[in-house]
């Protein structure tokens, strides 16, 4: 199974789950037996990373006026 990734490094991104988790994608593993995509989370300089899998996110269209 070989599908391309959900998300990429620097969008920004919502937790499916939680309405209030935000964060920056700040790396993308690739599990080798799997396929599936393990993704990290920058959520801010006070706030610890989360570790997620890509279809557990949200893409957030950052509008730049």
């Amino acid at each position: 199974m070989n599908r391309q990734c959900l998300v990429q490094l620097g969008d920004f991104v919502r937790v499916r789950k939680y309405e209030d988790v935000y964060g920056y994608v700040s790396g993308i593993d690739r599990e080798e037996y799997t396929g599936t995509y393990y993704i990290e989370i920058d959520r801010g300089v006070d706030k610890e990373p989360l570790y997620l899998y890509d279809d557990q996110l949200e893409v957030i269209p950052i509008i730049k006026e």
